[in-house]
């Protein structure tokens, strides 16, 4: 469980601080900021379970959760960013 956690919360901190810092990531300043706090507070939690050993079922539970929502954050901008490249009807039929 310990290990599972770390590599959930080490996947967290990567994508929230690429998404944090991300041009292509375009939300308001408020969830940027909620996301490097999301970064920070997943090393600190990585700390935690490296110096323990161990994790209980919540945080093991709230890394998994965190890493699925940074996933599908991931994914909805990459899908966003194909879409704006697709040309719009008005370009391709004048």
């Amino acid at each position: 469980m310990a290990t599972l956690s770390l590599i959930s919360l080490a996947i967290v901190a990567l994508l929230c601080a690429i998404g944090a810092l991300h041009p292509a990531y375009q939300d308001n300043t408020l969830q940027r900021v909620g996301m490097g706090c999301v970064c920070l507070a997943s090393v600190g939690l990585m700390d935690h379970v490296w110096r323990f050993g161990g994790v209980s079922f919540a945080c093991a539970l709230m890394s998994i959760g965190l890493l699925l929502f940074s996933v599908g954050v991931l994914l909805k901008v990459l899908k966003f960013r194909a879409l704006e490249k697709l040309p719009s009807d008005n370009e391709v039929h004048p």
